[in-house]
């Protein structure tokens, strides 16, 4: 299709894109993997012996291999087609989390875990929400609100299928239940609803010519205050965020929360989550998104203070639905704060090294969390962590440019451009 016969932005084509990658979202390698983690934890220290630290430790060892995964998923996403790498992503995603069930040995789960930060990249959140804004302009916070959320509802089902299986069947089904339902949902919803992107490609492949792009931009982001800035934001929120969400259902375990409750308070993660996506997303089309980055921060600061003082399910229930309605946030506003200060056609790229810093903190993050754990037999020097880490990201939030206007579709619009 040509760039100047594509349909419009904001239009209903538009829309379809979005349910399409919607879709895709909620069965996606990150949303089946990522909400259903920590209901793993228990049964393989039982079965197969392994510590809790040694389980989390498998995210941390991420970050080794992040730096690579998320340029290059960054680079893709700025110059190939959007269509084979969902393909791709979805295919060899699926095949990896069906592989788990076949594991014995730690180093199998070591090696399963750092694959799947490659074989899911051509579907991760990076590629989906580089696919939406090639469809959206004035309605793009609400788009990207919307595709979040449907990680939500992923968070909101996928544990209590995932719970139901394993009571049945065991850990190991559960993982072939999870690599076909990857592979299922994530085909079904590229044939019948996500076309190719030719417009989207084309435009911002021409404007980086005309603009005389820098070569090496990911190097270049290093001279960047903003970029620094933002990359705190997001190291300390994933820092924070993963020593509690990970260690959650573990957390509730130790104090004696039975497995049907702790699969619903999962959930109930899953559905502030969700929420927590859509008010962003329609926030954020109203407010200035540099007022917000710092606002957000102060639920996940709440939740983990809940964690650490109360000691009753009501407390707990309370602070998992605080903490689902900042990580839904987060998600849809940290792709709209690259796109604000960074515009749309360095978007990948600059995404892809926030998203970095995310999964540096994130990945520490849940193993020290485990060492604090298994060293004091509690969560509590843990939580505390967690909470200074939250308040740090205040600051960083606050220390955001004030830029006072929205970016235009392929201009960055920040007090500091990107060196070429």
């Amino acid at each position: 299709m040509p760039a100047d016969t594509a349909p419009a932005l904001d239009s209903p084509a538009s829309w379809r894109v979005l349910a399409g990658a919607g879709t895709m979202f909620v069965f996606s390698v990150q949303a089946l993997f990522g909400s259903t983690f920590g209901l793993f934890m228990v049964p393989l220290q039982q079965e197969l012996g392994w510590g809790r630290a040694d389980i989390a430790f498998s995210l941390t060892m991420t970050t080794a291999v992040a730096w690579l995964s998320l340029l290059v998923a960054g680079w893709l996403a700025d110059h190939a087609r959007l269509r084979p790498l969902l393909v791709t992503g979805v295919v060899l995603g699926a095949a990896n989390l069906a592989a788990f069930a076949l594991m014995a040995q730690l180093w199998h789960f070591y090696v399963l875990v750092l694959a799947s930060a490659f074989t899911s990249l051509g579907a991760s959140p990076l590629i989906l929400s580089k696919l939406v804004q090639g469809w959206f302009d004035k309605r793009l916070g609400s788009a990207l609100g919307i595709l979040f959320s449907c990680a939500s509802v992923g968070a909101v089902l996928h544990p209590l299928i995932i719970t139901a299986v394993m009571q049945h069947g065991g850990w190991r089904q559960a993982f072939v239940w999870m690599g076909a339902m990857a592979f299922a949902g994530g085909l079904v919803a590229l044939v019948v609803a996500v076309p190719e992107p030719v417009r989207a490609f084309v435009a911002a492949s021409a404007t980086a010519v005309k603009t005389g792009a820098p070569k090496l931009p990911m190097v270049a982001f290093l001279g960047n205050r903003t970029w620094w800035t933002l990359a705190a934001w997001n190291l300390l929120f994933g820092f924070g965020g993963g020593a509690v969400g990970i260690h959650y259902a573990a957390l509730l375990h130790d104090r004696g929360v039975d497995a049907v409750n702790i699969g619903l308070a999962i959930s109930m993660i899953g559905v502030s989550h969700f929420v927590g996506n859509l008010l962003a997303g329609w926030l954020i089309d109203r407010m200035p998104p540099w007022r917000m980055a710092w606002l957000l921060m102060t639920l996940p600061l709440a939740a983990a203070l809940l964690l650490l003082f109360g000691q009753q399910l009501f407390a707990m229930l309370l602070a998992a639905a605080v903490l689902g309605l900042a990580t839904g946030s987060d998600g849809s506003l940290g792709a709209f704060l690259v796109r604000y200060y960074f515009g749309a056609k360095l978007y990948g790229q600059a995404s892809s090294t926030q998203m970095l810093a995310t999964a540096i903190g994130g990945g520490l993050a849940p193993w020290l969390s485990g060492l604090m754990r298994d060293r004091t037999g509690d969560y509590a020097l843990s939580l505390t962590c967690a909470a200074a880490a939250f308040a740090l990201a205040i600051v960083a939030g606050w220390m955001l440019p004030r830029l006072g206007h929205s970016p235009e579709p392929d201009v960055a619009p920040t007090p500091q451009p990107v060196p070429a």
